[in-house]
């Protein structure tokens, strides 16, 4: 069995939530390896300016899994 490849697209305003809770869900060494620190989680601030980067005029890509 394949496993399902995932869709790259630009992020969206209301992918705040999914991005917080990925961010939440990495391990203490996947946030150091990734992010270079190893913080918890971020904050929905945070979470909505990521998600928010495109109105700003700057590129923003995630990676979605099925039609997402």
């Amino acid at each position: 069995m394949h496993a399902a490849r995932p869709r790259i697209r630009h992020v969206r305003r209301d992918d705040g939530p999914a991005i917080a809770a990925f961010y939440a869900a990495l391990s203490a060494e996947s946030r150091r390896s990734r992010f270079f620190g190893a913080c918890r989680e971020i904050s929905a601030v945070h979470a909505r300016r990521f998600a928010g980067a495109r109105e700003r005029g700057a590129d923003g890509w995630v990676a979605v899994a099925g039609r997402g």
